[in-house]
This record gives C-alpha cells, structure tokens and sequence, in this order.
C-alpha cells in the first residue's frame, strides 16, 4: 500500500493506492500492479489542466499563478504551469499527425475540376505597437497588439 497525490481545483487529495502483485508461483511472469495509478496517470484533474492551459495561453505563467491562487485554494508553481500547456499542445499536435504543406490530393492538373469550397471566407489581420505608459512613466516601453477578423458570404464575422 502507498500513498497517491492527486490535484484537483480544491486541493490536493491523498488516495490510498494498493499495489497488487501476481502469485509467487509464476516465476515467468512475475510483475505488480497499482491499479489506480494506472486509471490516473496524468494525477492532475482535467479541469485543473484546462484552467492552468487556458490561462496560461491568454496571460503570462506568473499572471495565471496568481490569479489560480486567487481563485482556488491550491499552491501552482511556475514549472507547472509551463509544463501542463506544453503537454498539452504536444497532445493535440500528435493527434492532427504529420503536417502536410498542400491539403488538396490527386493530380495537379486536375485540381480545378474540383467543386468551390463551401463558404468563402476573408480574412483580416492587422497589429501595431501601442505604448504602454503608466502616469508619467514615459519610459515604461512598448507592447503589439495583434488583431484578426474573419468574415464569411453570408456575413457573419468573427474577431
């Protein structure tokens, strides 16, 4: 028997996690098995991956500590939330597969016997840098702002 820890937006949990091992009479494959540890292996709960992940895509990894600490009652430190969005993007990279540089398959020549996409789509992107100024700091340097609009036939626009 040992003990698991396992992080919710609560708190940590302590589980008791029995170790199961095989009988002594198959030499040949002898193993031993935590059962709960295999049915949790990443021991964080999803919330807390998406809260730590989408924070930390939108603010810096000090910012979203900050505020998680605000929020919850759990201690993050900065190494996990650095980590849990690097899995994460490593996750869903490994899930869209290899990238492909051109979508459309079959011969070239034959590409424009295809039929038009669904919905046309325009898209819009601008950025500029804004300086950040606080009171009179004028010293206090500059940001980009980076903005994107897409708008389709039917007009419906998205930013």
């Amino acid at each position: 028997m040992h003990e698991l820890v396992y992080r919710t937006l609560f708190g940590k949990m302590t589980l008791k996690n029995p170790r199961l091992y095989t009988c002594a009479c198959q030499q040949e494959n002898l193993h031993s098995e935590s059962q709960i540890a295999s049915l949790l292996p990443e021991r964080t709960a999803p919330e807390l991956l998406y809260l730590q992940t989408k924070w930390a895509s939108l603010i810096s990894y000090g910012l979203t500590i900050d505020r998680l600490s605000d929020v919850l009652p759990i201690e993050v430190n900065v190494a996990v939330v650095y980590r849990n969005p690097q899995q994460a993007a490593e996750r869903t990279d490994n899930e869209l597969g290899k990238e492909q540089h051109i979508h459309i398959s079959g011969c070239p020549r034959n590409w424009g016997n295809l039929p038009p996409p669904d919905v046309p789509i325009t898209m819009g992107i601008d950025g500029r840098y804004v300086h950040a100024r606080e009171g009179d700091n004028r010293k206090a340097g500059w940001f980009e702002v980076i903005v994107g609009k897409s708008i389709t036939d039917e007009g419906d626009k998205k930013c």
